[in-house]
């Protein structure tokens, strides 16, 4: 095979000197390295952060900056994170099918296991960008056609009527409320509401505490009602923080700002929400921090809940869910097992745990799904069947290429 000509580092060579890099094995193997030390790095920061933060920071970020701390030595970390990684990956893949490979029947394998790869790794951005996580609970007799996210909150603003009804929220999403930090602030503002909100304080984890406590000094935020909010460190597992917002309401009206401390509490899965309200302009409004909800086009009923637990304690050995699928007016009966998820139209839900915690013999248990949807979903499989094929396909060439050189010289 030919050698390449060595390239001057000129204006004019810079296009194909940038085009030999990125299609470069050198590029490749550099990126694999970088993956494996991510990989390992982001692994053993699972001890410290639990799961969730430990992959938006070393898989979902585009660099890494952080301290690794050995002994009594602090290591300065900074790399390119696992997004960013990938992404050259999958463009070095690319220019380098489209440049390196021959173009004959002979190479065809080689483009569909490369195209397989591709689709693998496009894969990990679609779920990165647009998949889902969330959970749902059932009572045996319990219906439902949502979804909660197991660590996104937001904040809900209803309208009440003189009836204590409340009407259709105005939701302040959580992709706006977790850039406003514990120092920041944010106003927001809606045409139907006689008041705009602003945030002052967030933060992912909080509780209120009595002014009178001695941990209240160290909270920075003006006391409403004889509490303040108190920032608290992040939980390992994230579904166990509950968020907490520091709000002034203010009357478009010209009244005083309204304070108020806005707190997501965790209560378990069945517990009572609580709102602060509020009222101007002689309207009344409930304000709640709630989990994001995700809308399900379709009905869960829980009918049955079997647990089958080991002898002489409460440890689970086996249990399912027995479901019925409600839409469009026809039933399907469903069972939802361990192994065993229920999937459709691109919903699938798990048989992840049950409840309540430390139930004794006569408590009625409940079900919890984990409802993920994901339109990669599938994308993996598909991607390994077309790289075995594409594999399968060019080694296939090479043994008949082998063959006939054989036939040839016997």
């Amino acid at each position: 095979m030919a050698k390449s000509k060595t390239l001057a580092l000129t204006w004019d060579n810079l296009p194909e000197i940038g085009l030999r890099v990125l299609t470069s094995f050198g590029l490749a193997s550099g990126v694999l390295a970088l993956l494996t030390l991510v990989t390992l790095l982001g692994t053993l920061n699972q001890i410290e952060e639990g799961l969730i933060d430990s992959t938006a920071k070393y898989f979902e970020s585009a660099w890494i900056i952080d301290t690794i701390p050995i002994g009594k030595v602090t290591i300065p970390v900074f790399l390119p994170g696992g997004y960013l990684l990938l992404a050259i990956l999958f463009f070095n893949i690319l220019a380098g099918t489209i440049v390196k490979i021959r173009r004959n029947w002979k190479a065809i394998g080689l483009y569909v296991s490369h195209i397989g790869i591709l689709i693998l790794i496009f894969s990990s951005f679609v779920t990165r960008h647009f998949a889902w996580e969330g959970n749902m609970a059932l009572r045996p007799g319990m219906q439902s056609s949502e979804a909660l996210h197991y660590r996104n909150w937001q904040i809900e603003i209803l309208p009440v009527n003189a009836q204590g009804e409340a009407s259709k929220a105005l939701i302040i999403p959580h992709g706006d409320l977790e850039t406003i930090g514990w120092k920041g602030q944010r106003t927001f503002t809606s045409p139907d509401l006689p008041f705009d909100v602003r945030i002052r304080h967030a933060a992912r984890n909080a509780t209120p505490i009595p002014i009178s406590a001695p941990m209240a000094a160290k909270s920075d935020t003006p006391a409403v009602d004889g509490f303040k909010l108190l920032e608290l460190p992040k939980e390992k597992e994230a579904e166990r923080n509950s968020a907490g917002f520091y709000a002034e309401f203010l009357p478009k009206n010209g009244e005083p700002p309204i304070p108020a401390i806005l707190w997501a509490h965790l209560g378990g899965n069945f517990a009572e929400v609580k709102p602060f309200t509020l009222r101007t302009d002689g309207k009344t409004f409930a304000v709640q921090v709630v989990r994001e909800r995700m809308a399900i086009p379709f009905t869960i009923k829980l009918d049955q809940f079997l647990f089958e637990k080991y002898a002489g304690v409460m440890t689970a050995k086996n249990y399912q869910s027995n479901i019925t699928k409600l839409e469009d007016g026809r039933e399907e009966k469903i069972e939802v097992k361990m192994n065993e998820p229920f999937r459709h139209r691109g919903y699938t839900f798990f048989q992840a745990s049950f409840g309540p915690p430390n139930a004794g013999p006569d408590d009625e248990l409940y079900t919890v799904f984990t409802v993920w949807k994901n339109p990669s979903d599938h994308w993996p499989l598909f991607s390994l069947l077309i790289t075995f094929a594409g594999l399968l396909t060019h080694m296939g060439w090479k043994l008949a290429d082998h063959l006939r050189r054989s036939t040839r010289t016997a």
